[in-house]
């Protein structure tokens, strides 16, 4: 897939490395504990049986952790501060959400069918949130899905589904989205594509300001907060803090984060 992302799995050769800042990891735990649910706390949140979350983790149904915390470290699926040791889980929103669906289809197809049927519906899914946006994400994020004539190309669409399928999976997408699902996934990467264009166009024409912060507001429907430690190399980051410092927009600033490394300042990640 074409789409310029430093996010979940392939765009990353290796994990990205945060410089040390203890603040930043205080503030970093802080947020964790209050915005994710912890391992043990899984189950209860999901609202299943601890052997129905067995079930599910020995379908490999259940993703990467979203955050691992250690004495000295923590990391993500993209990113990591400090000391890489093991130390307790904890899963975003997204995962919660995600585990209630397994667990329906788990039900109805039984541990031989419930990935197929997870597959199944993640692939109609993404086709429904591109059809029921295709003029934009024909323009911006999802070009490489449709042919010539404007319509979906399918086995294009089966490559992208199997793509995210595994993206979602290794644990990076619950580290930026509020819900893993075709609509979340699109409209993410429409707008992470839009909004720099209208920042672009904004600094000659006043009158795009509407339009821009609409789809400000688009992304930030979608978008996680990100954790203090990943804010400054985010989507969020670029597409908000960013753009909003730029060209004064009616959007708080953003206090709690660090600038990207200077290794990073250029990226286009998470």
């Amino acid at each position: 897939m074409a789409r310029d992302r430093v996010e979940p799995g392939r765009e990353l050769d290796a994990m990205i490395e945060v410089e040390w800042d203890q603040r930043l990891l205080d503030e970093t735990r802080a947020w964790v504990a209050e915005a994710c649910t912890p391992d043990e706390d899984l189950a209860e949140a999901v609202g299943i049986a601890p052997p129905t979350l067995d079930q599910l983790r020995g379908s490999g149904l259940v993703p990467a952790a979203t955050y691992e915390l250690s004495p000295r470290g923590v990391a993500s699926p993209v990113a990591r501060m400090g000391e890489a040791l093991r130390g307790p889980r904890y899963y975003g929103p997204a995962l919660v959400a995600w585990l209630r669906r397994c667990a329906a289809h788990l039900e109805v197809r039984g541990p031989e069918g419930v990935q197929t049927s997870l597959l199944d519906w993640l692939r109609a899914d993404l086709a429904r949130a591109l059809r029921g946006n295709a003029t934009e994400a024909r323009l911006f994020g999802w070009a490489h899905l449709f042919d010539s004539q404007g319509r979906l190309d399918e086995a294009a669409l089966d490559q992208a589904a199997r793509q995210l399928w595994d993206e979602w999976l290794g644990g990076g997408w619950a580290v930026c989205l509020h819900r893993f699902d075709g609509h979340h996934v699109v409209v993410k990467d429409i707008e992470l594509e839009r909004i720099p264009a209208l920042a672009r166009r904004l600094e000659s024409d006043r009158a795009v300001l509407p339009e821009l912060i609409d789809a400000m507001l688009r992304y930030d429907s979608v978008a996680r907060p990100f954790a203090p430690f990943e804010r400054g190399m985010s989507s969020r980051r670029r597409v908000i803090d960013n753009v909003a410092n730029a060209l004064t927009l009616p959007w708080p600033r953003d206090r709690s984060s660090v600038p990207a490394p200077r290794s990073l300042a250029d990226a286009r990640c998470p």
